[in-house]
C-alpha cells in the first residue's frame, strides 16, 4: 500500500517482531492468531518480517 499524505505508520519494537517470527516459524502459529495475541494491526507484517528473517537471519 503505498503512503498517503498525513499517513502515520505504527511502529513495533524489534523484540516484539522476534516474538511475532519465533511464533510463526518455531510455534507454528499461523499470521492470524500472531496479530490477534500481539495486537498488531496489519496482518502481513507477520509475513513480512517472517520473509526478512528467512532472507537476511
Amino acid at each position: 500500500m503505498p503512503a498517503m499524505k498525513g499517513r502515520k505508520f505504527k511502529h513495533y519494537p524489534e523484540s516484539l517482531k522476534a516474538e511475532a517470527v519465533w511464533l510463526f516459524i518455531e510455534d507454528g502459529w499461523c499470521c492470524r492468531k500472531i496479530t490477534e495475541h500481539l495486537e498488531i494491526h496489519d496482518k502481513n507484517r507477520v509475513r513480512v518480517w517472517v520473509k526478512k528473517y528467512r532472507v537476511k537471519g
